[in-house]
């Protein structure tokens, strides 16, 4: 996730939309990955010489303020909601590959305790990104071609880490030394959604001092799963939840702007390739935290879910991009200027709705109504990892 990306130079002339949407597919490395530890906060400004994103965005875009969706109320139960589900996902060696039975473990990605209609046992819901160590694809959108049928496998024998779901209410350390659950089965999406689904079993110790803060897994409530296939009214509020790697992977909530839903690139074509471009759809949300550490779309925040207020969940968080912090736009490694310098004009003549004003712009899978039983299906079909390495 901290590999260098390089990046082209941008044009002079105004691309075309879609021509726009080709330069930005080659920009997509890490900006898409959110999973594990941030990187370094670093100063940065807008190259001289190169059109800056207003320049290049027609001056008939709506204000964010004139979103119907705005005059819909947020509670504080939703938030509360939100966060009372909400996990953290930690992950270490296993045994048989050199990692130690009592390793110490460590976070990695931001999930959602879920119930599902037909379905007795809970679930955490999460990014398949996360997992990308194990599907050798970091941004999660993946499908099989040898097992093109199959819109999700069951990756759990094949991977060399265990992972474990801690309570992001308790201290930081305790709740990395008194995980709630071990997660026992893992079905990550292959069909071009960045999706997981994992299968949790309960610890059999209960918390005692001085772990008293840590939640039993069963005392940890379930959001039912409400697939928001329709979409959303621009503007509406959204609560949002998540453990940034940026604030030492201690929980903060907050809320944001839905600003509509897009398609985006899953991955740059190889050069010279005549194979259609592949596009997956992501639902936009904007935010203006003062800094990495109140970014609730920040790096750790992966797999995080967006709550609506009429219960309805957008899928885990998929991708980010940022304009940087503040007035002098500070902008943290990996995040690219030069992406969301292509990336933002896109979609604000997608949405007609101007950007500009929100600082980072989060990105969640769109799942649709089969979704959550094509991931329990998963279960059925092992992953052939050669697939993907």
């Amino acid at each position: 996730m901290l590999h260098k990306i390089e990046t082209p130079t941008i044009e002079k002339t105004r691309p075309t939309l879609k021509q726009r949407a080709r330069k930005a597919g080659a920009l997509i490395t890490a900006t898409a990955a959110l999973s594990g530890l941030t990187a370094p906060v670093a100063s940065a400004e807008h190259s001289p010489g190169k059109p800056s994103r207003t320049e290049a965005v027609s001056t008939q875009l709506r204000n964010p303020q004139e979103l119907p969706g705005l005059k819909i109320h947020l509670g504080r139960e939703t938030l509360n909601k939100l966060k009372a589900s909400t996990v953290e996902i930690a992950s270490r060696l296993k045994v048989d590959f050199g990692g130690s039975s009592d390793g110490g473990w460590s976070p990695s990605c931001t999930a959602v305790k879920v119930s599902i209609p037909g379905q007795k046992d809970p679930f955490i819901m999460t990014a398949a990104h996360c997992f990308g160590s194990i599907t050798g694809v970091g941004s999660g959108a993946f499908t099989d071609s040898l097992n093109p049928s199959n819109k999700a496998e069951n990756f759990t024998k094949v991977s060399p880490y265990e992972y474990a779901v801690l309570d992001p209410d308790a201290d930081f350390y305790n709740r990395l030394a008194l995980p709630v659950a071990i997660i026992d089965r893992i079905s990550i999406g292959t069909d071009n959604k960045d999706v997981a689904l994992l299968h949790a079993a309960a610890m059999a110790t209960s918390p005692k001092a001085p772990y008293h803060s840590v939640r039993k897994f069963a005392d940890i409530p379930a959001i039912p799963l409400k697939v928001a296939e329709k979409v959303p009214i621009q503007g509406t509020p959204v609560a949002l939840y998540g453990e940034p790697g940026a604030n030492n992977f201690e929980p903060i909530i907050g809320t944001g702007v839905y600003l509509g839903r897009v398609s985006y690139s899953v991955a740059p074509l190889p050069s010279g390739s005549n194979a259609p471009d592949v596009y997956r759809q992501l639902d936009l949300v904007g935010i203006n935290p003062p800094g990495p550490q109140e970014d609730n779309c920040n790096y750790g925040t992966s797999g995080s879910m967006a709550l609506l207020p009429n219960g309805t969940l957008l899928g885990n968080l998929s991708f980010r991009t940022s304009h940087g912090y503040g007035l002098n736009r500070e902008v943290q490694l990996p995040d690219s200027i030069d992406f969301d310098n292509y990336q933002r004009p896109i979609w604000e003549e997608e949405l007609n709705v101007k950007l500009d004003d929100f600082e980072v712009i989060c990105g969640y899978t769109v799942m649709d109504s089969n979704t959550p039983s094509d991931l329990i299906e998963g279960y059925k079909h092992p992953a052939p990892i050669s697939t993907y390495k």
